[in-house]
């Protein structure tokens, strides 16, 4: 932990230009654990979000850390510093993958990277998966995002591809306008920059030194504006007053390394002269895995005196993203926020910033690159000062979020979430029983050239894999923190006791491939028209398909609509109609024997249509087809605004002698109607719920067997549905209640009947219908936590409502 006091600890406020940090300057370390009660909250308080990342960020950095690796004189990072002070901070935080899509969309859905299917940078994100800023303005919150989320969709197409529950968006774009309005260069233009001579071609790290433009025009103090705004906007005096979710994203101090280097805001030349800076313990390592050698081979040409150059510039960027942080954290507290508002900090991944001879990222599973800073600050919830050595990963963020708002949440969107709320971690004494006591890691893909790097890491030791060249290593932490001793050869027993214990749980937690999501395709440049839809089933070619096969394929990555063509040969294909942005699989019916087929999966989106690959195949040779597929569903497939009294009607073929009906809810579709005569052409399912996604399918059957029909889905109107129930008593994360405490809401307008669940644990319980709004549990136990939702009923349908969470 780093210290200062005294004289020392003053010089920080006359070194750093246009700084007002938030903590005492008598000392830059954690304060205690604070036994101050809390004031009460209102009993229908719900914390507004503010999530702070920085880009590329080495937690070493952090002033409660190392404080960069020696010849500092104060804090690098005041401000964090003070919002640990008033928080939680985790010591042992991990990245779920150390470069910035496959984590970032691994902290908005709180899902590993294998599961969402984005491994590597440039991907399009599938669209099936669920964001918290979705389920924030779902439940009414306003959203925003100011700086770069890295989430390809409303980058590659602003417009027209997706907000990802974003009411705004303020992108770097916006900064270059902003500039471009003003007269002002962009901060990282050639003629406006100080670039380091002889610095090696690597990404954008050759750009690294200075920019021109004072701190207003640069982009970290951009979007520290654009986030005062979106607040202003909430608290200020013309404020809507509306709770908020505001992802405060900047690029920040990823390349290019270009803090801004003049009068009055000049935090490039803050740690000059550069030779008095140390460079990192491990500075010398030689590399063990080809990963390593390959990105160091960049920087083999650097003297040390061009390191420690390059390491002052990012130190003084790391300044500058520091105080622009401040001046967002200062305006919570001008507003009134603070008290309200949950705040988290952290970073997508680690920066190599000269460890082992390197910069950047790509090189392995080092601490440099996978461990990363994590804060988080709810005054009156969580404590002040404390620091939690337990393991963290940022897939924890997005159940955190979702525990602390109580924002609604389906059960099947809960149940694919791989994280686990912080939320007992940071209020309890101690850890929950059974918390996790190893972090994973995972990078690229078994298509990409280098294929996986893996890491499992306790508190003392890791153990990695790379399967570019098949290497493994194996780290002491607690004797060797800086990774330079590879031990995987040791020859002590011990040693290989704890290797063999790690690989098990590494192969515990990886388990089969298979059931991993699909590994989609890089997209290639801005702009790009869909990758290619590929991986045919049935194979191209492929004889003896049987006659009642569906075809299958790996979707056309990046696509807003895919187009299913079909026929018995290549100039007789005709359109099957959407397939939608992300299917993989199509019903073609009953199948011809002795028969070549073509098809092929074509996919759209703003940027144009990607032609898909022509494939064949071949059924077998004999055999009896089963009948045509039913056809020309009404409603028609994806409509939606639907009455609740909505018939089905479809048309079957004349080959059918019956028809089986299956239809419900998404996720709970159930046999309906069975043997209808084939001339059965209508039914009608009875009052539908409003708002529901209803999905169905047509069977028909003949002498020979049963055709699977295609699934339609369509979507009830939701007006008229009740409000969400307002809580009463007791308050949402409230502690230390009585015995027996009777649960009260106020209804929602237009409900009828509440449906009321609770419990420990999800799925919760479900209580019973009631009209009252009081519900007594019962005795409940000590030190317990619990969970509660009441849902809305009346004559339309049922809301999901808030989980609310208190401890007895």
């Amino acid at each position: 932990m780093f210290k200062l006091s005294g004289f020392a600890g003053l010089l920080l406020l006359a070194v750093v230009p246009n700084c007002t940090p938030k903590l005492s300057i008598q000392t830059f370390g954690l304060a205690p654990v604070t036994d101050k009660q809390p004031l009460p909250k209102p009993e229908d308080w719900r914390p507004n979000v503010l999530v702070i990342l920085s880009d590329q960020l080495n937690v070493r950095m952090m002033g409660h850390e190392n404080n960069g690796f020696g010849g500092v004189p104060d804090s690098l990072t005041p401000n964090l510093d003070a919002l640990a002070a008033e928080g939680v901070r985790f010591s042992n935080a991990s990245c779920a993958s150390a470069v910035c899509q496959p984590s970032r969309v691994s902290i908005f859905t709180g899902r590993w990277p294998f599961n969402h299917g984005v491994r590597l940078n440039g991907i399009w994100e599938p669209r099936t998966e669920t964001l918290f800023p979705e389920l924030a303005r779902a439940a009414g919150y306003a959203t925003a995002n100011v700086g770069l989320h890295h989430l390809m969709w409303d980058n590659q197409l602003p417009g027209w591809g997706d907000d990802h529950g974003f009411d705004e968006i303020h992108d770097f774009g916006d900064y270059v306008n902003y500039c471009s309005n003003n007269g002002v260069p962009s901060y990282s233009l050639p003629s406006n920059t100080y670039t380091m001579p002889g610095l090696p071609v690597f990404g954008e790290f050759e750009k690294t030194g200075y920019s021109l433009n004072s701190n207003q025009y640069h982009p970290t103090s951009f979007f520290a504006d654009k986030a005062i705004d979106f607040l202003k906007d909430r608290a200020g005096p013309e404020g809507d007053g509306r709770p908020f979710c505001l992802w405060y994203s900047m690029l920040a101090p990823h390349t290019p390394i270009l803090p801004s280097g003049v009068e009055p805001d000049d935090y490039a030349h803050l740690f000059h002269p550069f030779s008095q800076l140390s460079l990192p313990p491990n500075f010398d390592k030689l590399a063990t895995i080809p990963r390593l050698a390959f990105v160091q081979s960049q920087f083999q040409n650097l003297s040390q005196d061009e390191f420690k150059e390059a390491l002052s510039y990012y130190y003084g960027l790391i300044r500058q993203l520091d105080h622009n942080i401040g001046r967002v954290l200062d305006e919570l507290d001008a507003l009134g926020l603070t008290d309200d508002t949950l705040v988290i900090f952290s970073t997508d991944h680690g920066e190599l910033a000269a460890e082992m001879g390197a910069y950047t990222k790509g090189a392995g599973s080092y601490d440099a690159l996978t461990r990363i800073p994590l804060i988080a600050r709810l005054p009156g919830v969580l404590p002040a000062g404390r620091v939690v050595e337990e393991p963290a990963i940022n897939i924890d963020i997005f159940p955190t979020l979702v525990e602390a708002t109580g924002v609604p949440i389906t059960e099947q969107v809960r149940e694919a979430v791989d994280g686990v709320s912080l939320m007992d971690l940071m209020i309890e004494p101690a850890a929950p029983a059974g918390w996790r006591q190893e972090a994973f890691h995972a990078l690229g893909s078994s298509e990409d050239s280098g294929g996986h790097q893996f890491m499992v890491r306790t508190a003392d030791a890791k153990y990695t894999l790379d399967e570019w060249g098949g290497v493994e290593e194996f780290y002491d932490l607690a004797a060797d923190p800086w990774e330079t001793n590879d031990l995987i050869e040791s020859p002590d027993a011990g040693v290989q006791a704890q290797i063999a214990d790690l690989q098990g749980r590494f192969h515990t937690w990886w388990n089969a491939e298979a059931g991993h999501a699909p590994h989609y395709r890089l997209i290639g440049a801005w702009g790009a028209t869909p990758a290619r839809a590929r991986t045919p089933y049935p194979a191209d070619g492929e004889i003896d398909v049987p006659l009642d096969a569906d075809l299958a394929w790996l979707p056309s990555t990046g696509a807003l609509l895919q187009k299913v063509h079909f026929g018995a040969g290549p100039a007789a294909l005709e359109s099957q109609g959407d397939a939608g942005h992300m299917a993989d699989g199509f019903n073609p019916g009953a199948l011809q024997p002795n028969t070549t087929y073509h098809w092929r999966v074509d996919g759209t989106n703003g940027n144009g249509t990607a032609v898909g690959f022509g494939w064949s195949f071949t059924t077998v040779a004999t055999g009896v087809p089963g009948p045509a597929k039913a056809i020309k569903p009404l409603p028609a497939h994806r409509e939606e605004g639907l009455p609740l009294a909505t018939p089905l009607r479809w048309t079957v073929s004349p080959s059918a002698n019956f028809v089986d009906l299956h239809f419900g809810p998404t996720g709970d579709v159930q046999p309906l109607a069975q043997q209808l005569p084939a001339t059965t052409n209508s039914w009608s399912p009875g009052h539908l719920r409003a708002g529901v996604t209803y999905e169905w399918r047509i069977d028909t059957i003949d002498d020979n067997g049963t055709t699977e029909g295609d699934t339609w889905r369509f979507v009830t109107d939701p007006s008229g549905l009740p409000g969400r129930a307002v809580l009463v008593h007791p308050g949402h994360l409230s502690l230390d209640l009585a015995a027996s405490p009777k649960l009260r809401w106020k209804a929602g307008p237009g409900a009828k009947s509440h449906d009321v669940y609770f419990g420990t644990s999800f799925p919760l319980t479900f209580q019973g219908n009631q009209t009252g709004t009081t519900f007594d549990p019962g005795p409940l136990a000590a030190d317990e936590t619990y969970y509660w939702r009441v849902d809305e009923v009346n004559a339309r349908g049922t809301i999901t409502g808030w989980t609310w969470r208190f401890t007895r």
